[in-house]
């Protein structure tokens, strides 16, 4: 269960937000791929020319 609510501050006077509940039905998982850097392979290339 998720509460959710907030509070406005106008005229520096506080506006409160009532807080209400809801729920999440389901979890999605982000879908998502790994990469690697532009500057991997250079510094890779650096790199092996001092392991020669």
């Amino acid at each position: 269960m998720i509460y959710i609510g907030g509070l406005v501050i106008e005229d520096n006077l506080p506006n409160y937000i009532q807080m209400v509940s809801d729920t999440w039905s389901i979890w999605e998982n982000p879908t998502y791929h790994t990469r690697l850097k532009e500057s991997y392979y250079v510094v890779k290339e650096t790199f092996a020319q001092y392991n020669e």
